[in-house]
């Protein structure tokens, strides 16, 4: 996965996976947005999906 540092406290990336949020954890990210709308496309992970990722992980 690519990530784009925009600021040092803000980066973004294609659409994750819930698989990818451990390791997002690791690299020392504490918070997700998703501002990708669920259906938008075929197979994407529900907003939702990606939440529970985080939730199990207490990241925001």
């Amino acid at each position: 996965m690519t990530i784009y540092k925009l600021t040092d406290a803000c980066s973004v990336a294609a659409q994750i996976q819930p698989d990818d949020v451990e390791a997002l954890q690791t690299q020392g990210y504490a918070t997700i947005v998703c501002n990708r709308p669920d259906g938008e496309d075929f197979g994407q992970p529900t907003a939702a999906s990606v939440a529970t990722a985080c939730e199990e992980l207490n990241m925001a």
